[in-house]
């Protein structure tokens, strides 16, 4: 279940901690220009202070993809090339850990 809604939720909220300012301020501008019918808006809370709605945005947008993925009449945003990439790797010999 690591990469249910809580999950990828998770791993936004620890991703956010190590964004700088820029990084989160380009993500809200994207949020707050995204298409009225992404719904992406729509996730920002209507009480908070500013930075507590971005950080409440930004983890409730992790799992957006699957979202969409989930309701049919969104299509027009599912994408699998946007939600993940199948990459397989494999290694030659064991990690050394020191």
């Amino acid at each position: 279940m690591a990469w249910d809604d809580l999950g990828h939720q998770v791993v936004a909220a620890i991703a956010w901690d190590q964004m700088t300012p820029k990084a989160r301020a380009k993500v809200i501008e994207m949020f707050q220009t995204s298409p009225d019918d992404s719904g992406l808006r729509q996730l920002r809370p209507k009480s908070g202070s500013e930075e507590e709605k971005d950080h409440v945005q930004f983890v409730l947008a992790a799992s957006w993809a699957d979202a969409v993925e989930r309701d049919q009449r969104a299509t027009i945003y599912h994408h699998a090339n946007w939600h993940y990439m199948r990459l397989f790797w494999s290694q030659s010999r064991p990690l050394r850990l020191q």
